[in-house]
């Protein structure tokens, strides 16, 4: 299944009544993960910003308008990720290289970032613990000619449509959190959770508190 597919699967999943709400608590003495919150080292602002280099846009070329605009087809992801991590407030590079090893930066953020508990999940249906935050996305291309067209081996014209290479992507209304089989969190009267607020408020009320 490609990304694409899988992200339509989850949105459609994202729209269907809730389906995870009487929740077992977790263990008692269970070791909470930890995540490292990393700030800027030089301003200590928090505006780290991680950006993947190597991967680029890559489109089926179908032609140009009269009016100068390229028509492409489906737009698809290429190249490796290299990964650059730097400050946007005040432009500080983390590291010497412009390219940065995946094993380099998990040993900075070790080193340099403030752990933190981190509240854990396990859904009571299916047993997954990988949690997914699902946001319907709009899309949308410009339509730069629509027409027929018949290749040499073809008897029928069929229909094609050139675009605009540019995508605009708009968040959806909907947020919803769900694992990785589509069972969604609920609160208590049976409505979605639709925030990290709230998200929180339902993981701390289904984990074991710890009364000394």
């Amino acid at each position: 299944m490609s990304n694409e597919d899988f992200q339509k699967d989850m949105s459609e999943k994202a729209n269907e009544p809730s389906k995870v709400d009487n929740v077992p608590r977790q263990d008692e003495g269970t070791e909470p993960s930890v995540f490292y919150r990393c700030t800027c080292p030089e301003c200590g602002e928090d505006d780290l910003e991680l950006l993947d280099v190597g991967t680029f846009f890559r489109s089926e070329f179908l032609g140009v308008t009269n009016d100068g605009y390229f028509g492409c087809g489906d737009l698809e992801l290429d190249g490796d990720c290299h990964w650059v991590i730097e400050c946007g407030s005040c432009g500080h590079g983390i590291f010497d290289t412009d390219v940065v090893p995946f094993d380099t930066l998990l040993d900075w953020v070790d080193a340099h970032g403030q752990a933190i508990k981190q509240l854990e999940f396990s859904c009571p249906v299916c047993g997954s613990e990988f949690l997914d935050q699902v946001e319907t996305l709009k899309r949308s291309r410009s339509v730069r000619a629509v027409y027929e067209i018949r290749d040499n081996s073809e008897t029928e014209a069929h229909a094609e449509v050139a675009l605009s290479f540019e995508r605009a992507e708009r968040g959806g209304e909907s947020v919803r959190y769900c694992c990785l089989g589509g069972h969604e969190l609920a609160k208590d009267d049976g409505s979605p959770v639709q925030n990290v607020e709230e998200l929180v408020v339902w993981l701390k009320a289904r984990s074991v508190v710890d009364k000394g």
